[in-house]
Order: C-alpha cells, then structure tokens, then sequence
C-alpha cells in the first residue's frame, strides 16, 4: 500500500484578502474593482468599454437572509433554565434597543451569507464618561485571528484577535488603526501609538473576550474563518465581464461601414450621406454597406446557463434574474424545500451567534458595573419569519374549513397573526364584528 506524505505546512492564500473585501464591496453595490478586472484583461480596449453589473451578490443576501426583518422576541434565561425577573428582562431588553441589536443581527445575517463568517466585537466608546457602548462588525478581510490549533473555532482559546478599526474620519477621509486583544491586553494601536481600550494602562480585565461570531459554514482544521463561498464571487465578476463585453462587441460590430469602391481617400471624405442627401457615382465606382455581423447568441446562452445553474444551487429564485417557463409545480416545490433547509441551517448558527453576543455583552455589563452584576446565561430567540407568498382567497378557504372542523379558531388566528395574547386577540375578534353588523346594518337601512 503506497504511503502518501501529509502536507506539514498550510499557508492562507493570498487571495483570501481580496476575494473577501470585494464581496464585502459587491454586497453594498460597490463594483469600482470590476473596473480594474476589465483593465487587466483588456489592456487595449479598457477605455471604451463600459460596466454592466449585476448586484447578484447583494440579491442573494437579501434572498436567503430572511431572519430579523420583523422584531424577534426574546426571553432571557438563569444557568438552570428558569427565565429571569421581569426586571431583569426588561432591562437587558432596554439595553438591546439602546445598542440596535436587531438592526445589527439583521447586517449580520446578510453579511454572513456572504462572507460565511463575521466577527463582532462590544466595546465601550474612547474617552465616554458614560460607559456607552458599541457593538462592531468585521468581514474576514479586516480582521486576523490566531486560534488554538485543536479549539480553532472557540473564542475564548484564541491567541489574539487584530481588527482593522476606523480612529478618526472627516467628510473626505477616513484613517484607520489596529485594535489589538489577547488575554492580556486590549489596545488601539495607531501610528506607533498605544490607547488602552477598557483602561489607561491597556490590559484586558474581562473574563475572555468581549467578541462574538456567526458562522454559516465549517472552518478548514486549525482555521478560525470559514470558507469564503468563490462561487458566489466567481459568479459576480463573470456576470460583470460577459455583460461587459457583450456590450462591447455589440456596439463596435453591429454597424454598417460604407464602403466606395474604385475612389480614392480624398474623395470618399467628401461624400455625404442622409435623406435628404443625393450621391452620384461613376461608372466603375460601387457603394456598398458591409457589416461585420455579431453572434451573440452563443455567448448570452452561455452567460445564461451559468447563472441558471448558480441560482439553482443556491436555492434562489431563477426568475429574479432570467425567464424560467419549464419549471414545474414538482420543481417549484422541490425549489422551496431547498430553501427552507439552508434557513434552518441559517437559523441554527443565529442562534449561537445570540449566545455569542450575549455572553461578550455580560462581560462588558459586569467589568462596567465593577461586579458579577449578571452571571452567565443564555436566551431563546423565536423569530418571526414573514408569511410566505400564497393565494389569500385560497387561504382565507382553507381557514374557514379548519375552523369548521375544530381545528383552530377565530382567536387563535388572530393571536398568532398579530402575536397578542388569545384574551387580546378574542376583543379584537368581537370588535371586528360588532363592527362588521353596524355596517351591514347601515347598508340595509340604505338600500331601503
């Protein structure tokens, strides 16, 4: 049996740097880099050639990033399960308003689609007497970590985290830092300059790390990151180029050159052409329109095929991008099963992206409050998903069946249409039709 050598030794590539920072510029519609693509792959033409883009990276974000568009509700729970005093849940729900933290899990969860993996961190703001905090994300390319070789996916055994963290910005300028965390520091570090970020002294006097991650992917052995989805960055700069050049070709092809034969250069200049223009010609003289011709065709089908098979095998929508008549009521929802199974899995790595989360944030609470304030915890999330697209007509049918079965209620519809109570929503049901016979009271009182 042949033994083969392992591979002793793993460099990152250097790719990986750019790859992520241009998805992250793709996802909020920055294409500026396309522009240095074309340039390299036509050196000679790059000048009259025009971008054609397509934001399929933000598209697909926005696609399979479903959860936070509507409030979730949380309930915040003690180590032995039982959920806190009212108190203590109003509080720590205050103090999620007051940092955004739906507004930021609703960023991160597109921004993960993209990147697979992003990195939060809670720090209080420099130089704030009043302890405010901010929460801050990073995409892979802004941030380095050096994990455990064995725990490489845990926060708390990392080595040190180093972000890229904005220090300063005017209306045309930004400069950047670094902000550099291990176990025993936590420090700006700018121009050879060192601001300690809890204290002047620049130690880390938190229990861990006050950093948190989502991952929507598996890290390669000894790697904290996930890894980065090429395909989807492939498949933006091929989208980007073929429109490009098909545009190229189209406008530099599709034309017709006259042509004079038998003439010389000079007259040939002199010659005018329009509707209301005459041209006389002599004997041997012949004036022809020659056109090159483009074909197209092939190269669309092939810009079509691809992002057809992409699409598909990220449970997107093909007619978001093309016209797909063959699809199937079978296909259609097969197509929705695949959806709803990489929003589960979505679901899942939210779900320990709020653990995360909280567990950085008590850190800060407690070290802020001078005492163990807040011991450990965990929290439930449900998230409230908008309502799939649907005939009403068919659904308002199918309701009123179950309701005559005895299968639900009318204030049971209500409490989870509207998330209210069931006392809540049984008023709301007997007000609707209170209201519901005063007005086809006065109808009848009008028809007579």
């Amino acid at each position: 049996m042949a033994i083969y050598p392992l591979d002793t030794l793993v460099t990152r590539s250097r790719d990986f740097r750019t790859i992520s920072k241009r998805l992250d510029e793709y996802w909020r519609r920055n294409f500026s880099s396309i522009a240095d693509i074309i340039s390299d792959l036509f050196p000679n033409s790059a000048d009259r050639r025009v971008q054609r883009d397509v934001p399929l990276v933000e598209r697909l974000a926005k696609e399979q990033a479903i959860f936070y568009r509507r409030k979730p509700t949380r309930v915040f729970r003690t180590p032995d399960g039982d959920p806190m005093s009212d108190g203590a849940q109003f509080s720590l729900g205050r103090i999620y308003d007051a940092l955004g933290v739906n507004g930021m899990m609703k960023e991160l969860n597109e921004r993960a689609v993209v990147q697979r993996t992003v990195i939060g961190v809670i720090l209080p703001r420099p130089g704030d007497e009043r302890k405010r905090l901010t929460v801050k994300l990073f995409s892979p390319w802004e941030c380095q970590v050096d994990p455990d070789p064995v725990a490489n996916q845990s926060i708390s055994d990392a080595k040190e985290f180093r972000f890229r963290f904005p220090m300063s910005s005017t209306h045309d300028r930004i400069s950047f830092g670094t902000l550099k965390m291990n176990r025993r520091e936590a420090v700006y570090q700018v121009n050879g300059q060192r601001t300690g970020v809890f204290n002047e002294e620049g130690t880390n006097p938190l229990q861990g790390y006050p950093i948190f991650v989502a991952r929507f992917g598996p890290s390669n052995p000894g790697d904290f990151f996930a890894s980065l989805p090429s395909d989807l960055y492939d498949a933006q700069i091929a989208s980007s180029i073929a429109l490009s050049d098909v545009d190229y070709v189209s406008r530099f092809s599709s034309h017709g050159q006259w042509v004079l034969k038998n003439a010389d250069l000079s007259s040939a200049r002199d010659l005018r052409f329009g509707p209301d223009t005459v041209v006389g010609l002599m004997d041997e003289q012949e004036l022809t329109a020659v056109s090159a011709g483009n074909s197209n065709a092939d190269y669309l089908e092939s810009i079509n095929t691809h992002l057809k098979l992409f699409t598909n095998m990220n449970a997107m929508n093909p007619s978001a991008f093309l016209k797909s008549g063959w699809s199937t009521g079978a296909s259609k929802a097969m197509d929705m099963v695949d959806r709803d199974a990489i929003r589960q899995d979505h679901r899942l790595a939210l779900e320990d992206a709020e653990q995360s989360f909280l567990s950085a944030l008590l850190k800060v609470l407690n070290y802020n409050a001078g005492e163990e304030r807040w011991p450990a915890s965990f929290v439930d999330v449900t998230h409230h998903e908008p309502p799939s697209l649907a005939d009403p007509l068919a659904i308002a049918q199918a309701r009123r069946v179950l309701m005559e079965d005895g299968i639900t209620s009318p204030t049971e519809q209500i409490s989870q249409e509207r998330m209210i109570s069931p006392e809540a929503a049984r008023e709301v049901m007997l007000a609707n039709l209170a209201e519901y016979k005063e007005a086809r009271a006065a109808l009848k009182e009008e028809d007579a």
